[in-house]
């Protein structure tokens, strides 16, 4: 997420709450843990502008940090 704000392209292993953030092939690579090859991404430029950009619009539409903020309230509060 933090690299997404940060407008970087990302790649990323399928762990637990990551599929949920990263869209693979649109907003990043998301790979096994054995499968971590970068050199498409770092050869192709116009994809690597993709993910940059899918991944700070999805950032800043779905995790507000007011919303996050209140969420994280309410699991206190109950």
């Amino acid at each position: 997420m933090e690299a997404m704000a940060f407008k970087v392209p990302v790649i990323a292993t399928r762990i637990t709450g990551t599929p949920e953030l990263i869209e693979d092939s649109e907003s990043g690579f998301l790979v096994e843990t054995t499968d971590l090859d970068i050199e498409q991404l770092l050869k192709d430029e116009p994809l690597r502008a993709r993910f940059t950009a899918k991944g700070y619009q999805k950032v800043t539409e779905e995790f507000k940090l007011e919303r996050e903020v209140n969420k994280l309230i309410a699991v206190w509060k109950a």
